[in-house]
């Protein structure tokens, strides 16, 4: 986070020379291409897909099964982004629901459904031209995040290593500088069936860190279970949206003694066209891990329920 107080001149100028030799050390690059992962399951059917330089991706699954000892049905979906077009912060969504009706309760039949989605991009501040001041001072933004996860029916937990839940995360850094801006998750399982977070975060970029964007990551996984006869579901959303925080640079321009401007008429954000892969162990395995690490539906006993 930068600092907006007033300091001494020399110490200003001794921050600048810093900043110079740090973008001498790592050359500006572009914004790079937006990755999505979608993933889908039910029963033995499972879909998993990567996109690069895309602004949606959707997986869908629908399976049923029918024999002496009953039926059941279900269906996962997984998105990631959106329909709104590239440059508008995409959202990352999972949906899963099972049903299970069985004849026999000696040989109970079993259900289950995943999915997930994951989408990351940059986001970048881009100079639209030269400020009435003659200089870029620190650029005052914010984000608004939420995410929530909820499971509901009558779902089985903790049977073997097949496990109802859902998760969704929003993480957002700044990597270049080891900056974490936000980083929120929420879970649902046996002990909480919805969970949720919800904020706003104020962040500023100094003139020297315009050349290095920020990183955002969100992700939502779900999966369900049932044993015997009953229906569950699950689904996980999160969605950050960024913007330029006006009335803190109002706030900073008093301060530094200059007079203040529109920010959004000289400045824009602008986000990628695609970014590259999660690597393993992160995010990725977050939602698509819990899509797709369920066993396949078959005849069970004595699971416990939640």
């Amino acid at each position: 986070m930068c600092d907006t107080r007033l300091v001494r001149i020399d110490r200003r100028a001794f921050g600048l020379v810093l900043l110079a030799l740090a973008m001498l050390a790592s050359p500006v690059r572009a914004l790079t291409a937006t990755e999505l992962t979608v993933a889908a399951s039910a029963g033995p059917s499972n879909t998993l897909a990567t996109l690069y330089g895309a602004n949606i991706g959707v997986a869908e699954e629908d399976y049923s099964f029918s024999d002496a000892r009953g039926t059941w049905n279900g269906s996962g979906r997984g998105q990631a982004g959106g329909e709104r077009g590239l440059g508008v912060p995409p959202t990352a969504d999972a949906q899963a629901s099972v049903f299970v009706s069985s004849t026999d309760p000696d040989a109970p039949l079993a259900g289950d459904a995943g999915a997930g989605g994951i989408f990351v991009y940059e986001m970048q501040v881009a100079s639209t031209r030269p400020t009435p001041i003659g200089f870029v001072p620190p650029l005052n933004l914010f984000v608004e995040y939420h995410g929530s996860a909820q499971l509901s029916g009558d779902l089985v937990f903790s049977n073997g290593n097949v496990d109802s839940g859902a998760t969704a995360q929003v993480a957002i850094t700044v990597p270049f500088l080891g900056r974490t801006i936000v980083n929120e998750v929420a879970s649902a399982d046996h002990n909480q069936l919805q969970a949720s977070f919800s904020g706003s975060r104020a962040f500023t970029i100094a003139p020297g860190e315009l050349a290095y964007p920020v990183r955002v990551q969100v992700s939502a996984g779900v999966g369900v279970f049932v044993v015997g006869s009953g229906r569950g579901s699950g689904q996980a959303v999160a969605d950050p949206v960024f913007g330029f925080d006006q009335e803190a640079f109002d706030e900073y321009a008093a301060l530094a003694g200059f007079s203040t401007f529109s920010l959004a008429d000289y400045f824009a954000l602008e986000y990628s066209p695609g970014y590259y892969a999660p690597e393993p162990g992160t995010g990725l395995l977050l939602a698509v891990g819990l899509a797709l690490g369920m066993r396949r539906a078959r005849p069970r006993g004595g699971p416990s329920r939640g």
